[in-house]
């Protein structure tokens, strides 16, 4: 028999403002299998990809927070708003406050919390019923986020000038000196595989990248050519790191790998490098580029991580929203001016319009979040067209009592063929445009 695939939609106006601001953090790992898509709007709904056919899930709430018993397995969160979001596979939510959230670090079994409050390194147990916070550590410069199996998160402390990294077990609660460095310390991140913890110091004018070893603590530190690094990430495939930096108003993409010290510039350029994003397979980086002086330019670079040739294409678009790699081949789709859905291979001298279409007869007026398909060969996107759209009179009072046109779209889910051969819709959702034209969609196990 074959199985119904589904997909889970998060659609609320509690999510919707921070994805504006693109701050919105979701569980590490999610699976892109088709499973379930979540449409939370005065319920919750699972939407089947196959058909279109709805059903509706009514939470379980107890006050302003849940009582909360399941596995990690069983749900997955969001960080948003100074607070801990969850959504449970059978239509449970839940919200707990943390207060100011930016230093939040998320275990990636999604059983913790950790983070900074008032200078201390406070831990969460979030997997059942919220706790409270259970300090860690006091005098905390910066939370260095967890290891990759979950079991113990990182954190800095000065003594004496002198920067000591420190490895907190949850399991035993024994705190370990896991290294010592000098200088201000920027983005203390950790290999995908949790074989190597690096960060970048500055002192003195100089800019240098250090990366330990996990298993016997040797490190390598190699010098960089820049002083402004902007980010910091590692390229899953091969251990080594990509840093963006901006010197002199200048952006520059570097290619480091700590192995043989190598430092090699991907590119420089006098405008803003708004995305990078490395390949599936890490062969190269994409990086969008927003050519200011040019109205309504974007360009778009395909960097090799080898020795293969650079490709660049030329984009026409003020802004863009939202970039997400196929799960299968490097072919990286873009949403631009909030109205347009594209999809780049890398080669190309353009990137392929999917929505609207090259033959759309009608077009969107929004097109609020999309989510590639486990199979690369379609996407789903939530977006609403002007067809879907009626204006009405609505009387207000604000200052002089009149009647005022409201706008009611329907905001639909539709199946898009990464082709570029059209595109179906599964599901129809129609509520007024001020409260419901933004939505996230996530895949769920």
């Amino acid at each position: 028999m074959k199985r119904m695939r589904s997909l889970l939609v998060v659609l609320s106006a509690l999510i919707v403002s921070a994805c504006r601001g693109g701050d919105v953090r979701s569980s590490a790992n999610l699976p892109t299998d088709g499973a379930r898509l979540l449409l939370q709007k005065e319920g919750l709904f699972v939407i089947s990809a196959e058909n279109g056919t709805t059903t509706q899930w009514q939470p379980r709430t107890a006050g302003n927070l849940d009582i909360w018993a399941a596995s990690a397995a069983d749900y997955h969160h969001f960080v948003h708003d100074n607070a801990i979001i969850f959504i449970g596979n059978t239509g449970d939510y839940a919200k707990f406050a943390l207060g100011e959230t930016s230093s939040t670090r998320l275990s990636p079994d999604g059983r913790y919390a950790g983070r900074l409050l008032d200078g201390n390194a406070v831990l969460w147990r979030i997997d059942q019923q919220p706790t409270d916070a259970q300090t860690i550590a006091e005098n905390v410069a910066v939370t260095g986020g967890w290891t990759r199996d979950g079991t113990q998160l990182i954190y800095q402390r000065v003594e004496d000038g002198v920067r000591q990294h420190f490895l907190y077990d949850v399991a035993s609660g024994q705190q370990t000196l896991f290294a010592e460095s000098e200088g201000n310390i920027r983005f203390p991140i950790w290999s995908d595989d949790g074989a190597f913890y690096s960060f970048v110091t500055i002192e003195d004018g100089l800019t240098q990248l250090h990366q330990i070893s996990a298993e016997n603590q040797q490190t390598i530190s190699v010098t960089l050519p820049f002083s402004e690094p902007t980010k910091l990430f590692y390229v899953a495939q091969t251990n080594s790191l990509i840093a963006a930096s901006r010197d002199d108003m200048r952006g520059q993409l570097h290619h480091i790998d700590p192995t043989n010290g190598s430092v090699k510039r991907l590119i420089e350029t006098p405008y803003f490098i708004k995305e990078t994003v490395v390949t599936p397979d890490g062969s190269s980086l994409f990086a969008v580029v927003d050519n200011w002086n040019t109205t309504d330019t974007l360009q778009l670079h395909n960097l090799s991580l080898s020795d293969a040739p650079d490709v660049s294409a030329t984009l026409n678009a003020a802004s863009i929203a939202a970039t997400a790699f196929s799960p299968v081949g490097n072919k990286l789709a873009l949403l631009v001016d909030g109205s347009r859905l594209l999809v780049w291979d890398g080669v190309a001298a353009a990137p392929l319009p999917l929505i609207p279409s090259n033959d759309s007869t009608t077009q969107p007026i929004n097109i609020s979040s999309f989510v590639w398909s486990a199979d690369g060969e379609s996407l789903f996107v939530m977006a609403a067209f002007e067809d879907d759209c009626q204006s009405k009179k609505k009387f207000s009072i604000a200052l002089v009592p009149t009647f005022v046109d409201e706008l009611s779209c329907a905001l639909g889910l539709y199946r898009v063929q990464a082709d570029g051969n059209g595109y179906e819709r599964l599901g129809t959702f129609r509520s007024p445009m001020s409260a419901s034209m933004e939505s996230t969609l996530v895949w769920l196990p």
